[in-house]
């Protein structure tokens, strides 16, 4: 391991599997990533690489192979060892809905939705943040408030201007929206023109139609031209 001095920033290249650390050094103190080609410094998630990976497509055009995820590795096989079957058995059933899983902590998040939507609004204890006053019953939406308002620093950022957010989905949507000349659009509309750069754009604009086909529908009806 290569140790630089660029404010205690590594090469760690060697000892990782993954090809994504060949264009990164680690500062492990700080669990800061730079990129070797602009010195963009990213937050490390829990040894989590996605931001590295979406700066480089965005930013510098280049594509880096995932290595195999813990999910893949702990598959098991078939009698053909080359053919992989993924192990998806949910032996963890909720009582109330029947619905299963795979892990007995999704359940336990599953069955705290339940016991939210069964509880009376006016049991519901007060959820208040500490740092602005916000208040709410829902845990959930507790949650995201403190995401989107006061986790700024595990945001996800747009590489063309100072947009963020801390769905990563969302920031799709807005390198869409606001700078689709920067990349390939390889999702086309089936019902119109337009094409994307990521899918869950082409899936917000097919929730959009039909919402205005709703609406179109709805007031038609209420002119009476259709019944």
């Amino acid at each position: 391991m290569e140790k630089h001095g660029n404010g205690g920033f590594e090469d760690v290249s060697k000892k990782s599997k993954s090809k994504i650390w060949e264009h990164f050094l680690l500062n492990k103190s700080t669990s800061m990533a730079s990129c070797n080609i602009c010195s963009k410094l990213l937050k490390v998630h829990g040894g989590g690489t996605k931001s590295m990976h979406f700066h480089l497509k965005a930013k510098h055009s280049i594509s880096v192979p995932k290595i195999m995820s813990r999910s893949l590795a702990q598959m098991g096989r078939k009698k053909n060892p080359q053919t992989l079957v993924p192990i998806t058995e949910k032996s963890f059933i909720c009582d109330i809905c029947g619905k299963g899983f795979t892990k007995k902590n999704i359940l336990r998040g599953h069955l705290r939705r339940h016991m939210e939507k069964l509880t009376p609004d006016a049991e519901k204890k007060d959820l208040i943040c500490e740092l602005c006053g916000y208040t709410t019953k829902i845990m959930k939406n507790f949650k995201r408030h403190k995401q989107s308002k006061h986790e700024t620093e595990k945001h996800h950022q747009c590489p063309y201007c100072e947009f963020h957010h801390h769905v990563i989905g969302c920031l799709h949507i807005h390198i869409d929206s606001k700078h689709p000349e920067h990349d390939k659009k390889q999702f086309l509309c089936d019902h119109c023109s337009r094409s994307f750069i990521f899918k869950i754009s082409l899936k917000k604009h097919h929730e959009n139609l039909r919402t205005i086909a709703r609406l179109r529908e709805k007031n038609l009806r209420e002119k009476g031209i259709i019944h």
